[in-house]
């Protein structure tokens, strides 16, 4: 049996949600009609060092991966 992750951020816990818009349909756009749609987080797949020299793979959003970055960079330069 496989373990199914949810499309969820490891760091900041952003996951999928739902939401909706209005489309105008007819003449000059008086009918409107509620259109459902999903919002999936920009998740990518990323090995991480997990602090005591162990790495971990983890579902990162891209924003978390940014943050991430930046401070791996700034400890560099340090």
């Amino acid at each position: 049996m496989r373990f199914i992750m949810p499309r969820e951020c490891g760091i900041c816990g952003k996951k999928t949600i739902t939401g909706g818009r209005e489309r105008r349909t007819g003449t000059r756009g008086f009918l409107k009609k509620r259109i459902k749609r999903i919002f999936k987080p920009n998740l990518r797949r990323v090995t991480v060092d997990a602090g005591d020299g162990k790495k971990k793979r983890m579902r990162i959003c891209t924003r978390c991966l940014r943050t991430l970055k930046k401070k791996i960079r700034e400890k560099a330069e340090k």
